[in-house]
């Protein structure tokens, strides 16, 4: 096919310019879909992105030719070459072009003087007309070599990129002095500084993307286990031994062939990823995000029925494949670059005993805190000789190497049903677990060698699944192991939130509940059930059966394993001043040690979910409620200052703040009529700026005219939190709430929590954390001047405004329409009347649109109710939200009939909202 396309090429010598460049479009026309073709057939990911490098090489060997034909006859007649080669470099340099990669070229210089460098520079700007004229994006640059030199003491990617530089066209003798000269002066002698440098690269890279290859939207180039990762690796090999393929590493016996067959496998698995990424979009992508995982993994053939399962099959293949580069690149990337003894040669020599070696029983030894297995010693001939690898390597400190690892993972098959029964197998097992702050990096060894999920199968069944939860981050196995390492932070923290926990963590007389906890509480996800806390319980029933836990630690691991999302579903989604809400989950909890558990359990489950919107206040939250079923249980809580207390420091600091702005009655009156509720989540800034706020709109509200309804809109960004925060203060009045988030909603901004409050003045102060439609903080503020003016003009006499009507205006004016796909996140209406006395509970989860929450708002004021109590969360494109409800009698929704008419409305205003996202592309 590519010859068939390059005789229309080889045409191009005998054609006008203009006849070249339709030759030219022709032969790419032809040959970008043929690779094209050859993707959706299934072909390697890096068979497309070389076959795209050839391509190019092609295209660009007729265009140079032609150009020298044209204005350089005498150079193409035999009378001496032209003094300029033409080089591929980055990742065309490497033969690997994606498909919307750029084209990086070099044209190459020997010197900047001379007689010809005028048509030297003539060549240059033809043929990069061409490649213009072609709709190609290229990088160029053209230099000589000294300019080379000094352009690779600059950086190490410049240096990088030119010691891989690849000759296309032109002058073999300047390339050979190029080449000559970029490893005389930028390679030989300064393999450490090379070596130093691009591990801190890696260093810095893997933190910008997370720190972990399970990340929920991976890039596949740049993230941990991206393609980048492999060519780091090779880069440094190149520099320090000549090697710069994973064939010439298995040559020089550098890499062990499984160890080159998995990254080989891996490495174009991404490739072939990043391929459909550039194809799907039209442009060079990176990023698997959410909304186009769907459709990247219908098209790479995963074609399960269920949406879901395509997308978890897909996500789990990338995992794995991700996780291998990862592990095997960190562990030999190291072994090249650090091991200052090692030389070329065979594995045995690179980790050859030394001084510094420490003999070890059962053929192991210790260097340099890594554990490896010695040379020539007998594999492990059992699980237990396996189990003691880890715990040998919790008590020195160590982590195991990447020889050993290979070892375990050869050996697993010893890691049978009648193991995971074995007395003392579990002895060690629980041993390890019970040496508190030192579990999550042994967990995680178990894990990355294939250990843990063969001993515990129901963690393992988590290997790299995705969660479709709305706010996980992470991977479920890569979620567990986050947490307990968060819980090994704990121990000895001394300063922030954590150190409150640290002094409950350091009372447990059992920890090795709270980690056996911890590491089943998301097992069940793997069973695909509705409520996965269920499922989980049961997991870690069998697991408890075949620990030999006694009865009493049987019990408290199910309980923790099954309540574990109910310390938090308490604070996001009940009104914890409620006296019901306290007694019903003391009664549920019945104990103070599970208490602690719990309490223990939900914050590191918070943190782990790699989320910001596991907050300080969120924090505060469950504190209180700690506190209040601590003395429900008979014990005053841990460091938890009660809220009369909290508010006389409150009112104490702002009166000496504001003595100056605010009178002392005016102050006094905000403490008089705010509810409890806000008092609990308030701290000192933030009481300073609402009191301004509440004295800006008192002082509009003498100086307007009667009837005209002032309000104040103030705001602040938090562009590292990635969203601003908006106070609203104006009179209350029904339908306030909805006519608010309508405002918001007709000028694009998202509200992604929302504090509602109503003095008993009638005064209300509503504060909202919102965003633009990238789910970044707010660029500008003239989104929110927009949304004062709309917000003026429908308080204005109680004018109606159609929001739908402005919004769908907002809608239409987009260029892509953000959206959510129902089938990942599915719509949920329901009512509560069981957990208050005094409101009806409505809870609504739903996938996030602009307008949504105004319009549940409309709903919920056609059907004249008020709401107490709204807690508002939006997150990775979902919405969950929960109503505390009375009808206008300022009673509970007790009737069937109209609790069934109120959801049936709901559900039919979400249904609407959601239809012209159906089959929508973003």
């Amino acid at each position: 096919m590519l010859r068939h396309a390059e005789s229309a090429l080889k045409a191009s010598r005998h054609s006008s310019p203009a006849e070249r460049i339709q030759q030219y479009e022709t032969f790419l026309k032809i040959e970008n879909r043929r690779l094209f073709s050859l993707h959706r057939a299934k072909a390697g990911g890096l068979e497309v992105a070389r076959g795209r490098s050839v391509m190019m090489d092609t295209l660009l060997h007729y265009i140079f030719q032609n150009i020298l034909d044209e204005h350089f006859p005498e150079k193409e007649n035999g009378s001496g070459e032209l003094a300029i080669c033409l080089l591929a470099t980055g990742g065309y340099g490497r033969g690997e072009l994606n498909p919307f990669s750029d084209v990086d070229i070099l044209f190459l210089l020997p010197t900047a003087k001379g007689p010809e460098l005028a048509r030297v520079n003539t060549m240059v700007e033809q043929v990069l007309y061409v490649l213009w004229d072609l709709g190609l994006k290229v990088g160029h640059a053209t230099r000589t070599v000294q300019e080379c030199l000094k352009q690779a003491e600059k950086d190490m990617q410049s240096r990088t990129a030119l010691s891989e530089a690849r000759l296309l066209e032109g002058s073999k003798a300047i390339f050979k002095e190029f080449q000559q000269a970029i490893y005389r002066e930028c390679v030989k002698g300064n393999f450490k500084e090379y070596i130093t440098n691009r591990m801190e690269d890696q260093i810095e890279r893997h933190k910008k993307h997370g720190n972990t290859v399970f990340v929920q939207e991976p890039n596949v180039k740049n993230g941990c286990g991206g393609l980048r990762d492999v060519q780091n690796l090779l880069w440094i090999s190149r520099f320090k031994f000549g090697a710069g393929t994973l064939e010439e590493l298995k040559k020089k016996d550098m890499i062990a062939q499984i160890e080159a067959g998995r990254l080989h496998r891996a490495y174009d698995f991404l490739m072939r990823v990043r391929n459909e990424l550039h194809y799907s979009n039209n442009r060079a992508v990176d990023e698997i995000t959410l909304p186009a995982q769907p459709k990247i993994a219908y098209a790479l053939g995963y074609h399960q029925k269920d949406v879901l399962r395509q997308i978890e099959i897909f996500m789990r293949d990338y995992y794995r494949h991700a996780r291998d580069i990862y592990v095997l690149t960190e562990s030999l990337a190291e072994r090249l670059a650090l091991d200052e003894e090692s030389r070329p040669g065979r594995l045995s020599r690179i980790f050859s005993i030394g001084k510094k070696t420490e003999k070890l029983e059962g053929g192991l030894y210790l260097r340099k805190d890594v554990l490896e297995v010695q040379p020539g010693a007998p594999l492990p001939h059992d699980a237990l000789d396996l189990m003691q690898i880890f715990r040998v390597e919790q008590l020195r400190n160590a982590r195991i190497g990447a020889g050993l690892q290979s070892v375990i993972r050869r050996q697993l098959k010893f890691v049978n049903r009648e193991f995971q029964y074995s007395k003392r197998g579990r002895e060690v097992f629980l041993s390890i677990l019970r040496s508190k702050g030192e579990v999550g990096r042994i967990l995680r060894s178990m894990h990355e060698c294939g250990f843990l999920g063969e001993y515990i199968p129901e963690f393992g069944a988590l290997d790299c699944l995705v969660q479709h939860e709305f706010y996980h981050r992470y991977t479920a196995d890569e979620h567990t192991l986050v947490a307990i390492e968060k819980l090994d932070e704990i121990l000895n923290a001394q300063q922030g939130s954590a150190a409150k926990y640290s002094r409950i963590f350091k009372q447990l007389e059992n920890p090795h509940i709270l980690y056996l906890a911890i590491l089943l509480h998301d097992a069940g996800k793997a069973v695909r059930t509705r409520h996965h806390s269920d499922a989980s319980a049961e997991c870690a029933h069998r697991v408890a059966r075949r620990l030999c836990l006694d009865y009493s630690e049987l019990r408290l691991l199910v309980w923790l394993v099954d309540n574990h999302m109910t310390m938090s579903q308490t604070v996001q989604r009940r009104d914890i001043e409620d006296s019901s809400t306290i007694s019903d989950f003391v009664a549920l909890v019945g104990k103070q040690e599970w208490l602690d558990m719990l309490h223990l359990l939900t914050f590191v489950d918070g943190l782990a979910v790699g989320s910001t919107n596991f907050s300080e206040w969120r924090q505060q939250l469950l504190w209180q409620l700690y506190d209040r079923a601590s003395k429900g249980l008979g014990r005053s809580g841990v460091d938890w200052i009660d809220l009369e207390t909290h508010k006389a420091k409150l009112h104490e600091s702002a009166r000496n703040e504001l003595e100056q702005e605010i009178t002392a009655d005016e102050i006094q009156a905000h403490f008089t009529h705010m509810p409890a509720r806000y008092w609990s989540r308030i701290h000192k800034d933030e009481l300073v700026w609402h009191l301004r706020v509440l004295h800006s709109f008192l002082e509009k509200l003498f100086e307007e005219e009667a009837g005209t309804a002032p309000s104040v809109v103030q705001w602040k960004h938090y562009p590292d939190r990635d969203y601003s925060e908006v106070v609203v203060c104006t009179w209350d009045r029904h339908g306030l709430f909805s006519k608010i988030a309508g405002s918001f909603a007709a000028s694009r901004i998202n509200i992604l929590n929302a504090d509602i409050y109503t003095r008993s003045d009638d005064i209300a102060l509503d504060i909202f954390q919102v965003c633009n439609l990238e789910h970044r903080s707010l660029q500008d503020d003239r989104p929110l001047q927009k949304m004062i003016s709309i917000l003026t003009d429908s308080l204005r006499n109680d004018r109606e405004i159609s929001f739908s009507e402005l919004i769908l205006e907002e809608y239409e004016a987009m260029r892509h329409m953000p959206h959510q796909d129902e089938e990942c996140f599915p719509t949920t209406v329901g009512f509560n009347n069981h957990d208050s006395s005094d409101y009806s509970i409505l809870e609504i989860q739903t996938p996030d649109r602009l307008g949504l929450l105004h319009q549940i708002l409309k709903v919920l004021t056609e059907c004249d109710l008020d709401i107490d109590l709204a807690k508002i969360n939006t997150e990775k494109g979902a919405a969950m939200d929960v109503f505390y409800l009375t009808d206008s009698q300022g009673q509970k929704i007790s009737n069937a009939e109209t609790l069934a008419l109120i959801q049936s409305r709901l559900k039919e205003t979400i249904d609407r909202l959601n239809r012209p996202f159906r089959g929508v592309e973003s």
